[in-house]
């Protein structure tokens, strides 16, 4: 139970440290020395570039199996049964207030 945590920091760790050094090697050779722009078809870019969906790809599936463990019945936060919200609060989250402020007789968006 306690290994997926440390297995997510670890690997973490070493994706940010592998990124460390690929972007050092790209630094170094893709790019020209005078004019400082990029050569195209630089390897070290390539695989920087591949590191980082790998990585973004292993966060994602890492959320998905995490979200699924803790996954919710499907009846909470559903509606609200009627009258048991005011109208301000039901006009707070839905955006109508100065609505019913003006139903009311107030001035619209006065509290």
């Amino acid at each position: 139970m306690r290994r997926f945590p440390i297995f997510l920091i670890v690997f973490s760790v070493l994706a940010a440290a592998a990124g460390f050094f690929i972007r050092g090697a790209e630094l170094r050779s893709a790019f020209d020395p005078i004019s400082g722009l990029a050569i195209p078809g630089a390897g070290a870019t390539g695989l920087l570039i591949a590191l980082t969906a790998a990585v973004a790809a292993a966060a994602a599936a890492a959320g998905i199996m995490i979200s699924a463990r803790f996954e919710l019945p499907n009846d909470v936060g559903g509606d609200v049964p009627e009258g048991t919200q005011s109208p301000e609060g039901t006009a707070l989250s839905d955006g109508t207030a100065p609505e019913v402020a003006a139903d009311a007789g107030g001035e619209p968006g006065a509290s």
